[in-house]
């Protein structure tokens, strides 16, 4: 018997007609997008406010530059100092570990994953973000009103045009350093900086601090995210009506300043635990911030709008409409 060979598979060949459509596609796309700025530019300029279309335009490329060069700079700079302080030397025991497959493959492109991922998910959030150049400039040409509202006594204008910049920024470093903590631990655990056996974790000296500032900051960020969430319920319309009610200001708003505090407690505690290598208490606190966010943030103004306030809302919500 003749044993039947195989013919070698290549790699699969794009066709020229394929790649004209997307040379084509990729052409239409272009002239579409330079029509529709033409049309713009013919329809401000005959209405004297050419000007207004050129801030938008360089607001956007200014935000998609500052954002991308930020969200850029934090995961790259998480990627390579996880790199950097890995175990050079260290080898898994068992060579067929997907953690030794991948740590090979990471050696094979690390060029293209330290230099690539960042760019990728820098332009990404560019993009993001972008379309928030309104947001921005209101915030740089922000004018005060002279009204304070009765709550917080801030000026009215904070809601309008500061309160929108502050809450987008945060929730911007807020993705931004939990996508660098997460990069962190994966390239720590690939190089067996970070080692699960059973019970026993193993966590080395620099992947303890890299990990440890960067949950510090993006705890922090945190409780700066809590602390500006109570003013968004003078602009809620959740309720009856649009403004803070009588569960929000006796229990919603109360609560959202403890777990704020909490954050930043247990951002230090995370902060200390870097450098002593004691993760129990921090660990512990998180876990408490979260049930306390569960109590806090859901069922303390639930118990209060459901037991409280309906049985005699007319009377409790009166001041506050």
């Amino acid at each position: 018997m003749t044993q039947a060979t195989a013919a070698p598979i290549g790699r699969p060949k794009v066709s020229p007609a394929t790649i004209a459509l997307i040379v084509l596609v990729v052409i239409g796309a272009i002239l579409l997008s330079v029509a529709d700025l033409y049309t713009d530019v013919m329809w401000f300029d005959q209405l004297g406010y050419l000007s207004v279309l050129a801030t938008q335009i360089l607001s956007q490329i200014g935000l998609f530059a500052a954002s991308a060069i930020i969200f850029g700079l934090i995961t790259g700079l998480s990627l390579g100092l996880a790199y950097r302080f890995r175990p050079v030397y260290i080898r898994f025991p068992d060579e067929s570990s997907p953690f030794e497959q991948y740590r090979q493959l990471l050696e094979q492109l690390r060029k293209v994953v330290m230099i690539g991922v960042p760019i990728i998910l820098g332009v990404l959030a560019g993009l993001a973000v972008a379309p928030s150049w309104g947001i921005v400039q209101s915030f740089i040409n922000r004018t005060p009103f002279g009204e304070t509202d009765p709550q917080f006594g801030l000026d009215i204008s904070f809601y309008l045009f500061e309160l929108p910049f502050y809450t987008g920024l945060v929730g911007f470093l807020s993705g931004a350093l939990l996508l660098g903590l997460l990069l962190t631990a994966g390239v720590h655990i690939i190089y067996g900086s970070i080692k699960f056996n059973g019970r026993d974790t193993f966590v080395s000296k620099a992947a303890r601090v890299q990990i440890g500032v960067l949950a510090f900051l993006y705890l922090l960020v945190q409780g700066a995210s809590l602390w500006f969430d109570q003013y968004l319920t003078l602009t809620s319309s959740s309720g009856l009506f649009t403004g803070a009610t009588y569960s929000d200001v006796n229990a919603a708003i109360p609560g959202l300043q403890i777990l704020s505090l909490i954050s930043v407690v247990v951002a230090l505690l995370f902060l200390i635990a870097a450098f002593i290598g004691k993760w129990r208490l921090p660990v512990t606190a998180t876990g408490l911030m979260v049930v306390s966010s569960l109590v806090l943030g859901g069922l303390f103004p639930w118990a209060v709008q459901t037991f409280q306030v309906v049985p005699n809302e007319r009377t409790l919500e009166s001041p506050f409409i």
